[in-house]
């Protein structure tokens, strides 16, 4: 089965979980929320696949930092 393993690694940081219910630590701040640096950091640091993944600045993409309900 074909999939992007940095998406799958970044959906599993938001969700603290895999798709087999096994715990990720992706708030590597501990602050009770997954913002979408941290969910990028997880996934670059879990990506095994060759890929150069970009995150846009807060400059480019708004304020919104955070990603999931309340954002």
């Amino acid at each position: 089965m074909l999939f992007n393993e940095f998406l799958y690694r970044a959906i599993t940081a938001f969700a603290g979980q895999t798709h087999l219910g096994e715990a990720v630590v992706s708030d590597s701040n501990g602050d009770g929320r997954v913002s979408a640096q941290e969910a990028f950091a997880f996934a670059v640091a879990a990506d095994q696949a060759p890929e150069n993944p970009l995150l846009e600045s807060l400059v480019n993409s708004g304020d919104s930092s955070r990603i999931g309900p309340g954002f």
